[in-house]
């Protein structure tokens, strides 16, 4: 009988279904699993490949967004470097135009706020203070100073009931309670409101976090009302 042709395409596909059985075992895969495998191969292909592109696009994601925070890094560095606080209003209106889910423009926001507050424009700073706590994770560590200079922008704007809910909310942050208690403090004095005054300003004086020049000048303020 004559020999089989290795050309025949039975012998060709026993040969291909040997060769894949072979590698299969050499990894000492399972019997079943090596079934499914070979079953679903082309799926698994198209699996290895979306999860390859995945990673390809988050890369290049994250690259962008690197992109964009030095960028925007750049442009608050150099608005503070401006010569005039219009040159430097522009420049930040620019970052915020441009970057405006970035870091640096939620600094260059907080920036103009403070601008808005020494120039005494007490409602946009108010406003501009509210937007970026607004924005604020709970975790950032700037979030105590936002708080605290929108409380005294309301205090300053003689808008004491909004003041006392900033104030009450700083005194209850680790590290910043002794201001929050000192702000309370003076404005239930400047209401005549004494006895929360002294509970304030005694709260405020027990607080490590209060300076002793501070804690000194409370204790005469104390030993005044009492």
């Amino acid at each position: 009988m004559a020999d089989k042709s290795v050309f025949d395409s039975k012998n060709i596909a026993q040969q291909a279904m040997l060769r894949e059985r072979d590698l299969l075992d050499e990894l000492n895969i399972p019997p079943k699993l090596a079934t499914f495998l070979r079953e679903n191969s082309k799926r698994i292909q198209m699996g290895v490949i979306c999860v390859v592109i995945a990673i390809l696009a988050w890369s290049a994601y994250d690259y962008y967004q690197a992109g964009q925070r030095e960028a925007s890094a750049a442009m608050l560095a150099k608005a503070t470097q401006a010569k005039s606080d219009d040159q430097r209003k522009e420049m930040l209106g620019e970052l915020l135009k441009k970057y405006p889910r970035t870091e640096a423009a939620l600094l260059g926001k907080l920036d103009l706020g403070h601008m808005a507050f020494q120039q005494n424009d007490l409602d946009k700073a108010i406003a501009t203070y509210s937007e970026v706590l607004e924005k604020m994770s709970s975790d950032n560590p700037l979030v105590p100073f936002v708080r605290y200079s929108l409380a005294q922008a309301y205090e300053s704007n003689k808008d004491d009931g909004n003041a006392i809910k900033q104030y009450q909310a700083l005194a209850e942050l680790t590290g910043f309670a002794g201001q929050g208690y000192q702000g309370l403090g003076r404005i239930y004095e400047n209401e005549g409101q004494t006895e929360k005054a002294i509970e304030s300003y005694k709260k405020a004086v027990d607080q490590e976090d209060l300076s002793p020049g501070d804690k000194e000048m409370l204790e005469g303020i104390l030993a005044r009302l009492q």
